[in-house]
C-alpha cells in the first residue's frame, strides 16, 4: 500500500492505491487526467478523486451520503468517521481518516469550523469575533501590532513598536459580509477595477469572502527580520466563494495570502491556476497610507514614469518629479517595479517596495469623492493616500495553466 492511500474501513481492503495526500498527491492526480478535490483531515488537508476506485465500477447514486453529495459518474466521496463513502462501492465504514470532510462543490460544503484547518496561534496571537464567521486575527508582537480579518485576508492596522499605525482605517467602514472593509490592505482579485464585462462587483471578490486561516507562525529574530515577525497564512479556493460571483471568474485556483508582522509589514497574494487553460487576472494590493494631511504629503520614486490619469479620461502623462496632490487623484503608472518613499514636511517616511508588480496606483479621491461614499467621513479625505502595488490595465497578467504567480508589498517606516 503506497503512502496516501484510501484504505477501507471495515474491510481493510485497499480502496484507492494512490497517494491522496495535499499536496504530494496533486501532480499524481493530473497525471492521471482526473480533478481533485480537498477535504480536511484532522490537522492535515488531502486531496479526493474522481475517478472510480481500482477495479470497481463507478459510483453514480445523486443520494447524499453523510450529509455529502456524491460526485456523479464516478466520483468516490469520503464521509465522516463511521459514515459510507460510496454504500455499495467501498461499502459502509470506508474513511481516509478519523474527521475527513469533502469539499466538493458550494450547496454541499461542510461549515466554516469543520473547514478550518486548526492551526495552533502564537502566545503572541490571538482571536476575536471579525466579520460574520471569519475571525480577526490579533498580533501583538515585540516587533509590532497588527489586526487582520480572515473576511477578505484584510490587513487593518499596522504599527511596529514605537510608531503609529501606518494604515488609515475608515472610523465609517462597514464591518458585515458582503460589504468590502474600507481602509487598511484591500485584495483586489481577480480583476482590479470594474468586472471586464461590466458584470458583479468592482475589484473582484476576494476583498468580500472568508478566506481560511491555515498557519500562524513565529519567525526568528535575525538579520533578515531584527525582532522577528509573525506570519499569518490565509487560503482561497472557489469553494469559498459565492457561487454567482465565482462564476464571473470560472477558474479553478487557489490564492494565498501572507502576512508577515514584524519591524516591516509584508503581504502578498499568491494565486495558483489548477486549470486547463489560461487564467487573466488583474489584481491590487489597495494600500491606505496613514498621512496627517494629503495636501502635505508627497510621492518620490516615480519621476519619469508614464500612467493614465483617470480623473483626465485616461489621458496618457509622464510623471514630472515627486507626486504632489492638489485635488483628486488617480492615477495607473505602468510598466514600473520602483520603490516608493512617502513624506510630509516634518513627519515621518514610510517606505513602500513591491515585487510581481509592473503597476503602481496613486489615489485619493478628494472632497468632492468622498462626499459620495457612505463609508468616507466628509473631513476624513485627506488623511490618507492610497499607494498599491498591482498589475492592471497594460500590465494584466496571463497566468498559465499550472502556475503560480505572486504580487508583493512591503511598508518600512523610515
Amino acid at each position: 500500500m503506497r503512502p496516501g492511500a484510501i484504505v477501507d474501513g471495515s474491510s481493510g481492503e485497499v480502496a484507492c492505491d494512490h497517494d491522496h495526500r495535499y499536496p504530494e498527491g496533486v501532480a499524481l492526480m493530473r497525471d492521471l487526467g482526473v480533478d481533485a478535490y480537498r477535504f480536511s483531515i484532522g490537522v492535515d488537508v488531502g486531496i479526493a478523486c474522481n475517478h472510480a476506485p481500482r477495479g470497481r465500477r463507478p459510483l453514480t447514486p445523486s443520494r447524499r451520503i453523510d450529509g455529502l453529495r456524491p460526485f456523479n459518474g464516478g466520483a468516490a466521496p469520503i464521509g465522516r468517521e463511521g459514515g459510507t463513502a460510496g454504500a455499495g462501492v467501498w461499502g459502509p465504514g470506508a474513511v481516509a481518516a478519523a474527521g475527513a470532510l469533502l469539499v466538493d462543490r458550494w450547496e454541499n460544503r461542510p461549515s466554516r469550523e469543520e473547514l478550518v484547518v486548526p492551526v495552533t496561534l502564537p502566545s503572541t496571537v490571538r482571536l476575536e469575533p471579525g466579520v460574520g464567521d471569519a475571525p480577526l486575527v490579533v498580533v501583538e508582537h515585540p516587533a509590532a501590532t497588527a489586526r487582520v480579518h480572515a473576511y477578505g485576508a484584510h490587513v487593518v492596522a499596522w504599527a511596529p513598536a514605537g510608531a503609529r499605525d501606518a494604515l488609515w482605517l475608515s472610523p465609517d467602514a462597514v464591518l458585515a459580509p458582503g460589504a468590502a472593509i474600507r481602509g487598511g490592505i484591500p485584495l483586489c482579485f481577480p480583476w482590479f477595477g470594474p468586472h471586464p464585462d461590466g458584470a458583479g462587483p468592482a475589484h473582484g471578490f476576494a476583498r468580500t469572502s472568508a478566506w481560511r486561516l491555515v498557519g500562524a507562525t513565529e519567525l526568528p529574530d535575525d538579520e533578515q527580520r531584527p525582532g522577528g515577525a509573525i506570519l499569518l497564512t490565509f487560503e482561497l479556493t472557489p469553494a469559498d466563494v459565492d457561487p454567482a460571483l465565482a462564476a464571473l471568474w470560472p477558474h479553478d485556483f487557489t490564492a494565498r495570502t501572507e502576512v508577515e508582522v514584524g519591524a516591516s509589514l509584508t503581504v502578498s497574494l499568491t494565486t495558483t491556476n489548477h486549470g486547463g487553460e489560461p487564467a487573466d487576472l488583474t489584481q491590487a494590493l489597495h494600500t491606505y497610507l496613514a498621512v496627517d494631511d494629503v495636501r502635505r504629503a508627497r510621492v518620490d520614486g516615480l519621476d519619469g514614469g508614464p500612467y493614465l490619469d483617470k480623473v483626465d479620461g485616461d489621458a496618457r502623462q509622464v510623471q514630472d518629479g515627486p507626486v504632489l496632490f492638489t485635488g483628486p487623484t488617480d492615477r495607473v503608472y505602468r510598466g514600473t517595479s520602483a520603490r516608493l518613499t512617502v513624506s510630509e514636511p516634518g513627519g515621518r517616511t514610510l517606505e513602500v517596495a513591491k515585487a510581481g508588480s509592473r503597476t503602481t496606483v496613486v489615489w485619493n479621491p478628494w472632497a468632492e469623492g468622498a462626499s459620495g461614499m457612505r463609508d468616507v467621513p466628509d473631513d476624513a479625505w485627506p488623511r490618507f493616500v492610497c499607494v498599491e502595488a498591482a498589475n492592471a490595465a497594460d500590465d494584466a497578467v496571463r497566468l498559465p495553466a499550472g502556475e503560480t504567480q505572486t504580487l508583493m508589498t512591503r511598508l518600512t517606516v523610515l
